[in-house]
Parts: structure tokens; sequence; C-alpha cells
């Protein structure tokens, strides 16, 4: 039983790689882009107060998925607090804090983020179940890093908070890019 929790820990803790949630979201930002394309909508509208809320959605995870893993990079750098020994997988690099754990909780809020701000009209166990959904998968991500023994909880806990000062940067971030456009710009 245990080494198919290993096994299991060890797939989540690859397949969700810092790496791979930023890839994941930089194929659907071409996507995006190719869409607006088709239908023939002027780059620009990426930043005006008309762009397609889902379009909106992916640039805000991009810009705190970006966040996130910088940050938990300096934090890394400045604390350099070494890694657990005892660890099933080899990691290189310094524990505190951890960027599955950051950059994973910053997907997560900022998804439930963007839930409750423009889907506020679905029914509410809606919402709900996929705020579940994404919160169970941040905290198996989490949970998978210290199953290895390759974090700590307090690493795991210190990504957590990253995770929500991502969300909260990148969403004023945008916003802010989007007066500053619109004033700019489109006047």
């Amino acid at each position: 039983m245990i080494d198919l929790l290993l096994q299991f820990s060890i797939y989540i803790s690859n397949i969700f790689s810092p790496w791979m949630l930023l890839l994941l979201n930089l194929f659907l930002l071409s996507l995006s882009i190719i869409y607006l394309n088709i239908k023939h909508i002027p780059i620009k509208e990426i930043f005006s107060v008309n762009c397609p809320k889902g379009i909106k959605g992916l640039i805000m995870i991009f810009i705190s998925l970006l966040i996130s893993g910088v940050l938990s990079q300096i934090i890394k750098i400045s604390f350099k607090i070494p890694r657990p020994t005892n660890s099933f997988i080899n990691e290189i690099g310094y524990s505190f804090i951890s960027a599955h754990s950051a950059v994973s909780f910053a997907f997560a809020f900022t998804c439930v983020y963007l839930i409750y701000k423009y889907y506020s009209d679905h029914r509410y166990y809606i919402n709900l179940l996929h705020s579940v959904f994404f919160f169970s998968l941040a905290s198996m991500i989490a949970y998978s890093r210290i199953m290895l023994h390759v974090h700590r909880f307090i690493d795991i806990i210190g990504g957590l908070l990253i995770g929500v000062i991502s969300m909260y940067l990148s969403v004023l971030i945008y916003y802010s890019s989007i007066k500053y456009v619109n004033k700019k710009i489109f006047k």
C-alpha cells in the first residue's frame, strides 16, 4: 500500500510540476490568440474591458503562476534551507518554500477567484464543487511533496501563502494594466 502511495505521489509531483502548469497555461494562451485571430478580434482587445472572460482568466492565471514561481525561487535562494535527507526521490535545490505548492495554490486560488468573479450567475453548488476540486488538487500536490520527504510542512504553508499573494498580485496587475491601457490607448 505504501509503495502504491509513493508511486502515486511521484506521479502527481511530476505531472503537476511548476513548469508543466506554466507550459499548459502558455499552450492555452496560444490557443486563445489563435481564437482571437479566427474571430477577427484585434490583439489589443486583450487589455480592454471587452476582453472575453476566458482569456482574462488565462492571463491572470499565467501572471499568478509566473509570480509564484519567481517568488518561490527568490525565497529559496534567500533562506537556503536544505531539503530533508531521507527523501524518496532525488531533488536538487533548497527546501523552503515548496515551489510545487506555491504554484499549485496560486493556480487554485486564481481559478476560484475567477469562478466567483465571472461565473457568479451559476448555481452556488457548481461553483462550490469547482472550488473543492481546485483546492483538493493543490492539497494533493502539496501532500505528495511531504509524502516523498522532499519538503517539510512549513515549506507547504509557505507555498500556500505565496499562492495567495500571487493571486492577489496577478489580479492587481491585470486590472491596473486594463485601466492604464484603456486610459492611454482606447481613450
